[in-house]
């Protein structure tokens, strides 16, 4: 008589291990890839990185610098910043603060052909151009 045997692999299903136990499962003691081992034994062993990345926490503050702003480019908006109110028109002189315009420092690049009364910072080739043309720096 034929005995009539159900497989073993469809008795098995549902089950964690399948057929094979422990020894083939081919990542050692550890129980897998990953962060697996950070099971309920031995836990002084391992490290406690459940949740987190291995790395620096926390947050550092970034200070953002204002832009800078081309002389020649400025020379070019100075009669559309005169209408919107961030830059003074007074006899022939322009008063430019660069706190109103949010921007850090006039730089060098380009040429004025106007009166600039600057308040900030410029660099050595924008104090050159804007004395040349008559304007002032404070």
């Amino acid at each position: 008589m034929v005995v009539r045997k159900r497989k073993k692999i469809t008795r098995q299903r549902g089950h964690r291990k399948t057929g094979w136990g422990k020894e083939h499962r081919g990542a050692g003691q550890k129980g897998g890839a990953g962060n697996s081992a950070s099971g309920k034994r031995a836990q002084a062993k391992k490290p406690s990185h459940r949740g987190r990345k291995f790395g620096g926490h926390g947050f550092t503050s970034v200070k953002k610098q204002l832009p800078g702003i081309n002389l020649g480019e400025l020379d070019s908006q100075l009669e559309s910043l005169t209408k919107k109110g961030k830059v003074k028109h007074a006899a022939s002189t322009y008063e430019v603060n660069l706190a109103t315009l949010k921007k850090s420092k006039v730089l060098g690049k380009g040429n004025t052909t106007q009166k600039i009364k600057l308040t900030g910072k410029a660099s050595a080739r924008a104090k050159e151009k804007i004395e040349k043309a008559g304007g002032t720096i404070a």
